[in-house]
């Protein structure tokens, strides 16, 4: 996981197995840009709002899809106290 911000992270794939380093990290909000579906909920952690908006690897992101990530994320990070985990399968080209 690597912060990029004090409130926007990513990382790899947000797992059962990350979940603890998610709520350590103190992350409220998660958005999943990656073709797998969420597994966790928000009732899994202190989790507020877990969103997926998948597109796939190696092509030009549609327009569409790019502008729903942005509100998505603006929205996120507008709530007070946010933290955002953005994340793929990988965490490494999204």
């Amino acid at each position: 996981m690597f912060a990029i911000t004090r409130s926007i992270f990513q990382g790899p794939f947000a797992s059962p197995q990350r979940k603890a380093s998610l709520l350590q990290a103190g992350i409220t909000h998660i958005l999943n840009v990656s073709e797998a579906g969420p597994v966790l909920r928000p009732g899994d952690g202190p989790f507020v709002e877990i969103a997926w908006h998948p597109f796939d690897d190696l092509v030009r992101i549609p327009d569409r899809v790019a502008l729903e990530c942005v509100d998505v994320l603006h929205r996120m990070l507008s709530a007070e106290g946010s933290k955002v985990y953005v994340h793929c399968l990988a965490g490494w080209n999204r």
